[in-house]
C-alpha cells in the first residue's frame, strides 16, 4: 500500500498524481492527500472520480512495476 498525492495546479488541463517519494512531488502548500492505495487502478478510479482529469507522474508511478 501506497500513499499518493496530488498536485492542486492543472497542467495543460489535468493534474499530476506522485507517490510521497517521488522527486517532482510538489511541496506541500502545492499538493494534497489523496490516501493510500493498493493499486493504480483503485487509485485514478477515486482520483478521477474526485477531481476530474489525472494522470500518472512518469518518474515515480512506475505501472509496469505493477504487471
Amino acid at each position: 500500500m501506497y500513499c499518493f498525492y496530488l498536485e492542486k495546479k492543472q497542467r495543460l488541463g489535468f493534474q499530476k498524481i506522485h507517490t510521497k517519494d517521488c522527486e517532482l512531488l510538489p511541496e506541500k502548500k502545492a499538493r494534497f492527500k489523496l490516501g493510500y492505495f493498493d493499486n493504480y487502478e483503485e487509485l485514478i478510479d477515486h482520483a478521477k472520480n474526485e477531481y476530474g482529469d489525472v494522470k500518472l507522474c512518469e518518474l515515480c508511478c512506475n505501472t509496469e512495476a505493477e504487471s
